[in-house]
């Protein structure tokens, strides 16, 4: 998402009051792309979008197959939010994650996070913890901080 997006985001989601809130975005060397929207060091949501298209080998069966696979896996996940589609030759799988819903525990188990969330860890899943990890992993990440607009 640029800048504008990121920013139109917060204002609806927080009614402008948003407070030590960033939108970190991730890029894997394979082109997958994780959204971390975080309040401070605490990440309260994440989003990534994946697309497959037919050109890389796939079959339109195999195809429609991942799709039922992928929702039959993650739909039931309370704090998931996923959707897939099949478009013109292309399979676009979008998962969300509300950190306030899901279980960190399902989120282990799925391979979505890489351990499970503990009273050490202060209850939430860290966004300097997590940047570090993606990071180790080839990711480049950057953050954008917001804040609230200064008074007139």
């Amino acid at each position: 998402m640029d800048t504008n997006t990121n920013r139109r985001f917060f204002s609806r989601l927080c009614g402008g009051a948003y407070l030590k809130a960033s939108i970190t975005t991730c890029t894997f060397p394979n082109d997958v792309v994780w959204e971390l929207l975080a309040q401070g060091d605490e990440i309260v949501a994440m989003y990534t979008a994946d697309m497959v298209s037919l050109e890389e080998g796939y079959t339109q069966n195999e195809l429609e197959e991942a799709a039922r696979l992928t929702e039959e896996t993650y739909s039931p996940v309370d704090g998931l939010t996923v959707c897939s589609e099949i478009s013109d030759g292309v399979f676009t799988l979008r998962l969300g994650i509300d950190m306030e819903e899901a279980s960190t525990f399902a989120l282990h188990n799925l391979g979505l996070i890489s351990d499970r969330i503990t009273a050490g860890s202060n209850g939430w899943l860290s966004l300097e913890g997590t940047i570090s990890s993606f990071t180790r992993e080839g990711a480049s990440c950057t953050t954008e901080n917001f804040r609230p607009k200064p008074a007139e």
